[in-house]
């Protein structure tokens, strides 16, 4: 059995985008808790592997965090692990009533912006020695300069 959050109770996790291709190695790591599954798609694998399953609306659609609230209070859930970047993204943003196992947005939007990144990176000496050179061309002329360093 999974080591219990709060007491004696096996503990409830929901793994969204259960049709990822990592559902089944997540499911796995997730070995003696009681897992629910969501995804968009009603046939996606996670379905069959988890204990319970809900069909939800698109991460991007405007009821998709109301229905993960609700999904987390009904199965008294105490974490969601997103996996989808859409799902992260949107869940990252807002409070859905339990921690979601996911860094916060403003991480998540720096690490998909190589160039906000880079600055990131920039900004501590410590890294800075490892930043590769880097520029934002918005011009052919840029892009040659940027080349050339």
């Amino acid at each position: 059995m999974g080591r219990s959050l709060r007491g004696d109770l096996l503990d409830t996790v929901i793994v969204t985008g259960c049709g990822c291709p990592g559902t089944w190695g997540t499911l796995e790591a997730l070995k003696g808790y009681r897992v629910v599954a969501t995804d968009m798609d009603s046939g996606a694998v996670g379905r069959y592997l988890a204990r319970t399953f809900y069909q939800v609306p698109p991460a991007t659609n405007k009821s998709y965090l109301w229905d993960m609230a609700r999904i987390v209070k009904q199965e008294g859930a105490v974490c969601v692990v997103p996996q989808t970047e859409a799902e992260v993204l949107a869940l990252a943003s807002k409070s859905i009533g339990v921690p979601v196992i996911a860094s916060s947005q403003d991480s998540i939007l720096a690490a998909q912006d190589k160039y906000l990144f880079r600055l990131l990176l920039e900004s501590d000496p410590k890294l800075y020695e490892y930043v590769p050179i880097l520029g934002l061309a918005t011009s052919a002329g840029d892009f040659y300069r940027i080349a050339e360093a």
